[in-house]
């Protein structure tokens, strides 16, 4: 009997380090979306400020509106994006905050400081490394 307890013990503490870890690897899933969203929604506000006086967007819609950027449905489901970036387009942050549509939970946000380059929120654990684009 002892062993069997010890058997179902050792089962089910592999099965929480599985299920924990599977967690982790599909945050990372949908955190890499985010970022792949914000690096291109970065470059398409850059592209946009040039054609427009020079001044960075102050929200996303007016880029898009303007034909510049186009968000895929996957994406436009799952994350909100909040524009906060200064008008020369040097500092500041654009933030992906996920929907209740959203499999990794909604609330969950990436963010993307301008100036640094850096990734930061609670569905991090990534390296600005592990996405270049």
């Amino acid at each position: 009997m002892k062993l069997y307890i010890k058997i179902m013990l050792l089962a089910v503490t592999c099965l929480m380090f599985a299920t924990c870890g599977k967690a982790a690897y599909i945050n990372k899933g949908y955190a890499n979306e985010a970022k792949i969203a914000i690096k291109d929604i970065h470059k398409k506000c850059t592209i946009y400020s040039q054609q427009h006086g020079g001044e960075y967007p102050s929200n996303l819609q007016e880029v898009i509106d303007a034909g510049f950027y186009t968000m895929e449905k996957t994406v436009e489901a799952n994350w909100t994006f909040d524009l906060a970036v200064e008008t020369d387009g040097q500092t500041g942050t654009i933030t992906a905050t996920g929907t209740d549509q959203m499999g990794g939970g909604g609330g969950k946000y990436v963010e993307y400081n301008v100036e640094t380059g850096e990734f930061s929120g609670d569905l991090q654990g990534i390296k600005e490394g592990d996405y270049d684009n």
